[in-house]
């Protein structure tokens, strides 16, 4: 594997053209299997560029990290996603000051299985025969009270994993994230959501703001926080969830 010796001018104009903004200042090179790159742009922002070979797992681990990075999980926060560079596929990220570990933001519970379900043939090794326990965790855990989801849901929840591709296609959603995020980056590229969108939060979930997460696709986003909720938040506030809804429905209606 060639290690990527990336001219200094060529990346400039990779970065004027992809992030808006040259470099004017690098802070460090270093690398192994690829190279990264500290770099100070014009418009103040402090960046790490890491290139690499392409490899479709860049566009996971992209996906991942942007997910984490938005529940609140403590990594760099994801600004572009891997993008070719030349012969070689470039990402950038945040850079973070210091050799000290991340603070914790007290959620990488809630994250963990992002990661879990990406790897190949592992998570069905250790779920089958298993899927009431694992799907219970989740809906016990998660949900900010234990008893939101009774015995008999908890087994119909689990009943849909154990079936016949069922817990392959529960792990696909996580396994095509990265496609996912490609499309949607191609997507924001062509244009943004023009029509009023409502984020709902909740106050015990694993997104703080779902309104800032999509905003970035969105001209017109708006956003309001469920109290006394987990992360099922139709599930442990129902009334309170179509209250947030037809709010929003017939606000607009008025507009």
């Amino acid at each position: 594997m060639d290690f990527p010796r990336i001219d200094a001018g060529l990346l400039d104009q990779w970065c004027s053209h992809h992030l808006g903004s040259r470099i004017v200042a690098e802070r460090f090179r270093s690398g192994r299997l690829s190279a990264v790159i500290g770099a100070v742009l014009a418009d103040g922002r402090e960046v790490v560029i890491k290139v690499r070979e392409p490899a479709a797992r860049l566009e996971g681990c992209f996906a991942v990290q942007s997910l984490l990075h938005a529940s609140g999980y403590p990594a760099p926060e994801p600004i572009l996603a891997p993008t070719p560079l030349g012969r070689w596929s470039a990402s950038v990220e945040a850079l973070v000051e210091g050799g000290d570990e991340l603070p914790s933001s007290g959620r990488a519970w809630k994250t963990w299985h992002f990661a879990f379900h990406l790897v190949p043939e592992l998570p069905e090794t250790l779920l089958t025969g298993r899927e009431r326990d694992y799907v219970g965790w989740f809906l016990k855990v998660k949900a900010l009270s234990p008893n939101t989801f009774d015995g008999a849901e908890i087994d119909h929840y689990a009943a849909a994993m154990a079936a016949e591709g069922g817990l392959s296609a529960s792990l696909a959603y996580y396994r095509d994230a990265a496609e996912s995020a490609r499309k949607n980056h191609d997507a924001l590229e062509r244009g943004h959501l023009t029509v009023p969108v409502l984020g709902i939060s909740s106050s015990h979930g694993s997104i703080p703001d779902m309104a800032a997460s999509v905003s970035p696709w969105a001209e017109n986003a708006t956003g309001v926080v469920i109290p006394r909720a987990g992360h099922f938040i139709p599930d442990e506030q129902p009334d309170a969830t179509v209250d947030v809804l037809t709010a929003f429905i017939d606000h607009e209606r008025v507009e």
